[in-house]
């Protein structure tokens, strides 16, 4: 007779591969600006999801991801809620929406379960690196072209940076992977220097883009990476010391290379955020007019006007504040929902090291809106349900038996 569990492993790690190629697709479509390729990237994680359901032997939820489980359903329900009762102002752009925020659902639900082996997260995360680093490079290349042509073919906005249609979008997704980059080179148990590598790439990917809040945000997982490997003794003093200072040589090196004077320019702005506060003032003028349920998901670039205090001659797209903007659209509640599923993935995201990114995304969204597209709300989405299942030991490091001496594990 042959075990089950092997071939559970075999599906779980299948599911893997396959929840990285639905990431993967909706990032390498997402450079026109139409509605389509997060059509492509909606309908790619809902039948993965079907056949997912369809297949699985059993759904893994214990009493420690109830919380972030129960505020992910009543998120992705939101928008259909505000339809039901009547809430929203503007029901078309509510419904459209709704769309979007019930697939980020799937998109959690799904790689929670897929993702609850460790064997099938580690693939799916070496898979996801290597696909950021590649897009990463092909970022580089792109932004040094003239008119600017997506994979080097297809005419883009000039907005573009890789397949994004805004630099800070393209920052998130280098948020998210870099922390696997640094889980790789810092857990100590293969050679870092693949890791390290991984990590200048997406450093200097960052650069290129000119995204203020995406080098610092890099920089700042680089050192909660380290002092997390320090903490946990996954590395001693002196190796980390060597591995930080060959890591910073590497990324100043591959910035060089990518071209820090635009970036540099944005740090030297004065007041690069002034415009932001007034959008801020404005948003804040229309939580207070419906404080409880809100507008309604997706009516704020339909609001704005009515809310506005200054007049810039472009079309205001977004609040520049995916907080702000929630809870605009949705209520305080909602961000309260938001709030609840963040806090619920930051220990897993400490100790894995690897999930830190999901905290520092949403730490870019006070001030942006990293994840509003298809591509990086799934990654983003996906990840944080990654993490629900995600455990390491507090320390790392020989254990000690009675006599004193290294104990030896069971053969």
């Amino acid at each position: 007779m042959t075990d089950s569990r092997p071939m559970s492993e075999h599906r779980a790690r299948s599911f893997a591969i396959a929840l990285a190629g639905v990431l993967i697709l909706s990032v390498a479509v997402g450079f026109p600006p139409a509605y389509w390729p997060s059509a492509v990237a909606i309908d790619a994680i809902a039948l993965l999801g079907l056949v997912w359901a369809l297949r699985a032997d059993s759904f893994a939820l214990d009493a420690s991801s109830l919380p972030a489980c129960v505020a992910m359903a009543l998120i992705a329900v939101w928008g259909p809620a505000q339809l039901l009762f009547g809430s929203s102002v503007a029901p078309w752009r509510t419904a459209r929406a709704s769309i979007d925020w019930v697939a980020y659902g799937l998109a959690f639900v799904t790689a929670s379960q897929i993702l609850a082996s460790e064997r099938a997260r580690h693939l799916f995360l070496n898979i996801l690196l290597w696909a950021a680093t590649v897009f990463a490079v092909l970022a580089m290349l792109q932004m040094s072209t003239s008119p600017p042509l997506a994979y080097g073919i297809f005419p883009a906005d000039d907005s573009l940076v890789g397949t994004f249609l805004y630099k800070n979008q393209f920052a998130a997704m280098m948020e998210l992977a870099a922390p696997i980059a640094l889980w790789r080179a810092l857990r100590g148990r293969e050679s870092p220097v693949a890791g390290l590598m991984f990590f200048a790439v997406l450093f200097a990917a960052t650069v290129a883009s000119t995204s203020r809040a995406g080098v610092i945000l890099l920089a700042a997982e680089f050192i909660c990476a380290l002092a997390i490997a320090l903490y946990r003794r996954r590395i001693p003093l002196r190796t980390a010391a060597v591995l930080a200072g060959g890591l910073v040589a590497l990324a100043a090196l591959a910035s060089v290379v990518a071209g820090p004077q635009r970036i540099i320019e944005h740090f030297h702005e004065q007041h690069p955020y002034s415009i932001r506060y007034q959008l801020l003032g404005s948003t804040l003028r229309m939580i207070a007019e419906r404080p409880w349920f809100g507008a309604g998901m997706g009516t704020w670039r339909l609001l704005y006007p009515r809310f506005a205090t200054f007049d810039i001659a472009l079309v205001a797209n977004e609040a520049h504040s995916d907080w702000a903007q929630w809870a605009a659209e949705g209520g305080i509640p909602f961000v309260c929902l938001m709030l609840v599923l963040v806090v619920s993935t930051l220990r897993a995201g400490f100790s894995t090291t690897w999930g830190l990114g999901v905290l520092m995304v949403m730490i870019h969204s006070l001030i942006d809106y990293p994840t509003r597209a298809a591509a990086p709300g799934l990654l983003w989405f996906s990840l944080a349900g990654a993490l629900l299942h995600a455990r390491e030991p507090s320390r790392s490091g020989p254990r000690r038996g009675r006599s004193g001496g290294p104990s030896r594990g069971l053969p």
